[in-house]
């Protein structure tokens, strides 16, 4: 049991009060002092005891606080050492703007491989979009609609695009509303094509390359996943 420090401090004073009041009716009532001498020791036993009570508590939730802590460290250094995770302290902001008619998912590609931005965050698109392609969850494909659409919201991480490439990298989920305010939101495709505008804020992260490959670690998904890879800034 673990007793708050207002409890422990209330149990002391108590002890402590007993004790000096037994010191003073020992020197008082001499022909009494052995029985009291015995109350004392046994006060004294009882207060010993339940400071090394206290004590074996403290250590063992510090221990398991310890336990806990190495735990946590040894959780970060596995994901750094497999590029699962980094810190990095620069950044620089990016709005980019899109017209009637323009790809999203493909503008955002083509934005950081023009600017040569290997590692960048989605941080927030506002527009409208005439046509949506969105794969949901657990489908292989994905699905077309036309009509009118609100940009709710798009998340997630641009890899770097490579230049000798064709290919495009990146991980972006797209929410949209219908002209009835229906949600319905998934993994972003290309063909999700502007209506009136998309207002777009990217944040580059400095000294970083975003990549993708299988995850094949212990327990891992099997599909392409995001690594983190530090490089030196020019």
């Amino acid at each position: 049991m673990c007793l708050s420090l207002r409890s422990q401090c209330l149990i002391q004073y108590i002890v402590s009060s007993q004790l000096i009041a037994l010191l003073h009716f020992s020197v008082k009532q001499s022909n009494m002092c052995c029985l009291s001498l015995k109350l004392l020791i046994t006060l004294l036993l009882l207060l010993s005891l339940f400071q090394t009570t206290q004590s074996s508590v403290a250590t063992s939730h510090s221990g398991d606080r310890d336990r806990e802590s190495d735990s946590d460290l040894q959780w970060l250094v596995d994901k750094k050492s497999t590029n699962q995770a980094g810190v990095f302290e620069s950044s620089k902001l990016h709005i980019l703007r899109l017209i009637p008619d323009e790809d999203l998912l493909e503008s955002l590609f083509r934005y950081a491989r023009v600017m040569n931005i290997k590692a960048a965050s989605v941080v927030s698109v506002v527009g409208s979009l005439r046509t949506t392609n969105i794969r949901y969850a657990n489908q292989s494909d994905g699905t077309t609609l036309d009509g009118s659409f609100e940009i709710v919201s798009v998340v997630g991480n641009i890899d770097f695009q490579h230049h000798d490439s064709d290919s495009e990298s990146g991980h972006i989920h797209l929410s949209v509303s219908d002209e009835r305010g229906r949600m319905r939101g998934g993994h972003m495709l290309s063909g999700n094509l502007v209506y009136t505008t998309a207002e777009i804020t990217l944040v580059e992260v400095g000294g970083a390359r975003f990549g993708r490959e299988v995850d094949e670690l212990p327990g891992g998904s099997g599909y392409y996943e995001l690594v983190v890879y530090e490089e030196e800034e020019p």
